[in-house]
């Protein structure tokens, strides 16, 4: 229903307010976004926006060696977008799912983060690295060595992915 069409719009300012009408119509448009809600597109379109942005968080890293919020908050942005676009949800598992992916995203961007300087340091393909660096001896490492700000950053990333996501 677009606003032209709506009852509620189109009546006298001077008349008294509908508001059984207007609890329906409410109630008509949840029920509505309720049934278009779609976990696995959540899922299919958070995750590949996941991977792009972790392959995007550990390329600005190696490029700039910096580790910025901003980034962080774009990273977040991105992966609760396309949960938001994807699985068109609005109840709370459709934040949790934001939160989840934009967290994984992060790891996985500083796993691949890792991959890069390894490959740098030894002068070989990041292909090689992933064989020298594989991702269960990185996630002993990656939790032992985490800092203060680490921390931080994983809770940007968190919490924004989980209000981006609808």
């Amino acid at each position: 229903m677009n606003l032209q069409e709506d009852p509620h719009l189109t009546k006298d300012p001077e008349e008294p307010f509908d508001l059984a009408n207007f609890k329906d119509t409410l109630d008509k448009h949840i029920a509505k976004q309720l049934a278009e809600q779609s976990v696995k597109g959540a899922l299919v379109f958070g995750g590949i926006a996941a991977i792009l942005g972790a392959l995007l968080w550990a390329t600005f890293i190696v490029i700039t060696d910096l580790r910025i919020g901003f980034a962080a908050i774009g990273l977040a942005y991105l992966v609760g977008f396309a949960v938001r676009k994807g699985g068109k949800g609005i109840t709370t598992k459709f934040n949790i799912i934001g939160a989840a992916l934009s967290l994984s995203s992060y790891f996985l961007g500083d796993y691949f983060k890792g991959v890069a300087f390894t490959a740098r340091m030894k002068d070989i393909s990041c292909l090689e690295a992933v064989s020298e660096y594989p991702i269960s001896y990185a996630v002993p490492f990656m939790f032992s060595s985490l800092t203060p700000i680490d921390l931080l950053f994983y809770a940007i990333v968190g919490y924004f992915g989980y209000r981006f996501s609808n």
